[in-house]
């Protein structure tokens, strides 16, 4: 019961927290019989949340031993379906002891449970695939062990890709890769367990690769992120049909720039010193990328003044209602994510908890208050209590609203002061298209 009221409230806080939630091949997720799920791990505690919020039946997790310090704590966090597991890095925690886990993951497999795996141990929000520990596939090869190779146990491998993953109203993509069966690994020609699992715990580590970009280094994964915005791929904010597209080219992006890195270093530093520059003066003249390109027309500055005319005079009070009852919720949210986390893995999973708690009280205040000046009815109170939430979640994309109608008014000017200027910009953002992509000629001698 408890599983159930907590992973509807979650589910509720992923869903206001990112714009998209993208699963590619979710029916891979809905077969019966026992199950091990292993998925990277970047994000800490919004990864379990995810692939909990997708799966059907209650599913069981392994979790480090550190978390049940405390026999509440044990009891609490057991009774949602995590098993703890006492990690070398982290020293042996009182109470919790592996062979009983591990014990106690072979009977939920047998009884056609599903189990989830984060194998790397340990979170980064990166995009890279750390070395794989060899528990799950220990685990997997036990289970079908004990009872001769037939239990048809199936391990299924997640990719999760976070668009910018920390920041609120961002895009995820989950893709569920193909079934792996362990029992295929259980040697006939003498080999340990141990060399089984290394055999398993390499595929694990094939499959899930090919679910995730695979950056080679952070500074890689940051260039390519800059690149792909300067190009004109807004990968945080963007409609569920682009995300796709739009994961590919960043694919694509990381693609290239590793084959450059390794082929020609000096180009690699040609590119990075060309993205500083461009990004440098994007920020100067206040404009986005994907405006470089568009030529000076008196409708693109009577369009914006239209657009910012007919948006203030039906939005501008909605925003003001929205921003008097959410700035406070998600001013101080923020506020407690940078004072108290250093770790950025941490900063969408507590802002969900703190949003959960902080965002009912403030709009229950609101209605106590409201209530106090004035009689209102039960009704009233509910729909009062509905307006908050909708009128905040516009009040936000209001102000990103008002915000690109600035970027273009400030694109029209300065192609009336600094049409050199811009001539630079867009000679600088094809000359770096040329230079990741291959410039028009040389994919034609190719």
């Amino acid at each position: 019961m408890i599983y159930r009221v907590l992973k509807f409230i979650i589910g509720l806080g992923l869903r206001l927290f990112y714009r998209q939630i993208y699963v590619e091949h979710r029916e891979r997720l809905h077969k019966t019989g026992p199950r091990i799920i292993i998925a990277n791990h970047p994000n800490t505690l919004m990864d379990g949340w995810l692939i909990g919020s997708i799966c059907s039946e209650p599913i069981y997790f392994m979790a480090k031993g550190t978390l049940f310090n405390s026999s509440f704590k044990r009891k609490f966090l057991k009774s949602l379906g995590l098993v703890p597991i006492n990690r070398a890095s982290d020293g042996k925690t009182s109470g919790i002891s592996n062979e009983s886990s591990f014990e106690y993951c072979y009977q939920l497999l047998e009884k056609g449970k599903t189990l989830v795996v984060f194998p790397e141990g340990t979170s980064y929000l990166e995009h890279q695939l750390r070395e794989l520990k060899s528990g799950a596939a220990r685990i997997a090869l036990e289970v079908e062990r004990r009872n001769k190779g037939k239990l048809g146990l199936k391990v299924i491998p997640v990719g999760l890709i976070y668009m910018r993953g920390y920041k609120f109203r961002s895009s995820v993509v989950m893709n569920v890769g193909e079934e792996i069966y362990p029992a295929d690994y259980l040697s006939k020609d003498g080999n340990t367990l141990r060399e089984d699992g290394k055999r398993l715990t390499k595929d694990f580590s094939f499959s899930l690769r090919s679910l995730l970009i695979n950056s080679t280094s952070i500074d890689q994964e940051n260039l390519a992120d800059r690149i792909t915005k300067i190009l004109g791929r807004n990968i945080e904010h963007t409609s569920k049909r682009k995300l796709k597209s739009n994961l590919s080219f960043l694919m694509e992006v990381h693609n290239r720039l590793g084959a450059i890195y390794s082929d020609n270093p000096e180009k690699h530093l040609e590119i990075e010193n060309l993205v500083g520059r461009l990004q440098l003066q994007l920020s100067k003249f206040d404009i986005t990328p994907d405006l470089i390109d568009r030529k000076r027309k008196w409708g693109g500055l009577l369009r914006p003044m239209v657009e910012f005319a007919l948006t203030l005079a039906f939005g501008l009070p909605i925003f003001i209602f929205g921003v008097i009852h959410n700035i406070f919720p998600f001013r101080f949210t923020s506020f407690l994510q940078l004072k108290l986390l250093k770790d950025i893995e941490y900063h969408a999973p507590v802002a969900i908890l703190i949003g959960l708690i902080l965002y009912p009280i403030t709009y229950l205040g609101f209605v106590e208050l409201l209530n106090y000046v004035i009689d209102f009815s039960f009704l009233e109170k509910v729909v009062y209590w509905i307006l908050m939430p909708i009128t905040g979640m516009f009040a936000y994309y209001f102000s990103l609203r008002i915000d690109r109608i600035t970027y273009k008014w400030n694109h029209f000017f300065l192609l009336r002061s600094e049409n050199q200027r811009v001539e630079m910009l867009k000679t600088d953002k094809q000359r770096l298209n040329d230079l990741v992509f291959g410039s028009e000629k040389e994919c034609k001698q190719k």
